[in-house]
């Protein structure tokens, strides 16, 4: 019977069955929890949690991943006077996950950001974006930033860089492993068990996450992950760039970005620091800092330097006092 409901989930919202009481979002209590309908007709998972006047979007990382791993957020910034708000994109978590691939581009995502902030009723609002989550939010800058007060900027870049990647793969990995690693991708042999092994044992644990064990949210996203829309748009080919981000990069509008904006890199992520230093000096109201000891998740591997930093920019454009780092001298 709870299958069916669950199932059934959009016949219920719709139904005006005689006898049944509307309530007013406003009344109704759901921990914060919140359906937003798309113009495309599919429903995306939101949460409120804490209250304050500083609110903040959270895009999380995948493409394909969910909002668990960034709970997290809670233990340092619930009770700031800051409102954060989970947000799993189309395809992800607990929002509705279309067959349809041709969903799976950044500019649909751009748009669903905006339907999503219209839906809150979010104005000058911050938007925090974490690895493909600040592809995203530098996508959404280029059309939106007068809806912002800020943007911070994890463990992201303007672009892809697989020949950084491969330079890690090379540190990381024997010799012998690296050829094996390159026969399976060149046959496109990505179910194969070894493939996963090689990465998972030698590399994921020192790019991803370096902690051991990994969080349990980071887990419980790890095993909702929509591998259909990471193949899509990323590709599984960890050596190359086959998806259709490949070609996306925001290098040249950097500079147009004039919201302020916190740049967060890992010394030990597999973005490379070069490309995380050259989004800090391209955008010009922007201060970049770097978790010494942080991978992708350098919300966990490097907690506290990352909480504090985050939680210093927010109060500093709150008050007017942030100060960017020194523009580069031309």
């Amino acid at each position: 019977m709870i299958g069916l409901l669950l199932s059934c989930r959009e016949n219920i919202e719709n139904a005006n069955q005689p006898g049944q009481e509307e309530i007013a979002d406003s009344v109704l209590k759901t921990g914060g929890v919140r359906y937003i309908r798309l113009e495309s007709g599919h429903q995306v998972w939101t949460k409120k949690v804490g209250k304050g006047l500083v609110k903040v979007l959270l895009l999380h990382d995948g493409p394909g991943l969910s909002h668990d791993y960034l709970q997290c957020f809670e233990d340092y910034i619930v009770g700031k006077g800051i409102e954060i708000y989970y947000y799993d994109q189309l395809g992800c978590g607990n929002s509705d996950n279309p067959l349809d691939t041709a969903l799976w581009n950044i500019s649909r995502f751009r748009d669903e950001v905006e339907q999503v902030r219209k839906a809150l009723g979010l104005e000058q609002f911050y938007i925090y974006g974490h690895g493909w989550g600040g592809m995203l939010a530098l996508e959404y800058l280029t059309q939106y930033q007068e809806n912002l007060r800020g943007v911070i900027l994890s463990n992201a870049s303007a672009g892809l860089n697989p020949d950084y990647r491969r330079s890690l793969l090379k540190k990381y990995l024997s010799a012998s492993e690296f050829q094996v690693l390159d026969s399976l991708c060149t046959r496109l042999d990505f179910n194969s068990p070894l493939y996963n092994q090689l990465l998972y044992s030698r590399y994921y644990n020192q790019t991803f996450c370096r902690l051991n064990p990994w969080p349990a949210p980071l887990l419980t996203s790890l095993a909702k992950s929509n591998h259909s829309q990471f193949r899509q748009m990323i590709g599984d080919d960890v050596l190359n760039s086959r998806g259709n981000l490949s070609s996306w990069q925001r290098w040249d509008t950097l500079q147009t970005l004039s919201v302020p904006a916190l740049i967060i890199g890992g010394m030990k992520d597999e973005v490379n620091p070069a490309d995380v230093k050259e989004l800090g000096r391209k955008m010009p109201n922007s201060r970049t800092i770097f978790c010494e000891k942080g991978s992708k998740m350098s919300m966990f591997d490097d907690q506290t330097h990352y909480f504090r930093e985050l939680i210093r920019f927010l109060k500093e454009s709150e008050e007017g006092s942030f100060n960017p780092d020194p523009l580069p001298e031309s």
